[in-house]
């Protein structure tokens, strides 16, 4: 179904009527929905924090990992294997949005909640609702080419200047961020937000488990 295409839009999840109504999402409201995103996550992870260590209070697991400083973190860090690095990498990348952004980009919304309030949803270059799997890659992307901020300038550029506001991941995986909204509701993605928002409680419960089984 092309971008824009009217047949049964709505029904289909598709938040356009006319191709000649498609309005590409400007920086601005890509940067409001990714603050919003940002506080969501956070909220998250640091709930997910606090109840780790009122479990472990309870449990009597704490040991002075607790009030580590940052140099006792590199220490530890340094004296793990590479595969237990590349597993923290993974936790922190995963509690950090790698689950979150995909199951929402590739629900019925086609959107996370900040992008829900900004009106805005993310499509292929065809209008349709993007499959997990490249959703995956679009976030996976965004993560390793903005990861030090060398191509972010190359994505806000893309987005100001380009004719349909595409940052580089979203050139690189034909994706585009539009406005518009679905006729989904919030409630038909329980499950959804129930596996974006409480990811982080287990994967942190990893990284917790890995870092007393260095202190042993």
């Amino acid at each position: 179904m092309p971008l824009g295409s009217s047949s049964n839009a709505v029904e289909n999840g598709h938040p356009f009527v006319e191709e000649e109504s498609v309005v590409y999402a400007s920086l601005w409201l890509r940067l409001s929905a990714v603050a919003i995103d940002t506080a969501v996550i956070t909220a998250a992870v640091l709930s997910s924090g606090l109840l780790l260590r009122l479990a472990a209070q309870q449990a009597g697991w704490l040991t002075t990992a607790a009030a580590s400083t940052p140099a006792d973190l590199t220490s530890e860090w340094l004296t793990l294997a590479m595969p237990e690095r590349m597993l923290v990498v993974c936790i922190f990348y995963l509690t950090g949005g790698g689950i979150y952004y995909p199951l929402l980009h590739s629900s019925p919304a086609q959107a996370t909640l900040g992008k829900r309030l900004m009106r805005i949803v993310v499509t292929d270059t065809r209008g349709d609702p993007l499959s997990l799997l490249r959703a995956m890659a679009r976030n996976l992307l965004k993560f390793v080419l903005h990861y030090g901020g060398y191509l972010l300038v190359v994505s806000i550029l893309g987005v100001l200047l380009a004719e349909k506001k595409q940052a580089f991941h979203d050139l690189l995986t034909r994706t585009v961020v539009v406005r518009g909204s679905t006729s989904a509701r919030i409630g038909q993605e329980g499950w959804r937000l129930a596996v974006a928002l409480g990811a982080p409680l287990p994967l942190m419960g990893v990284l917790v488990a890995l870092v007393l089984a260095t202190d042993q």
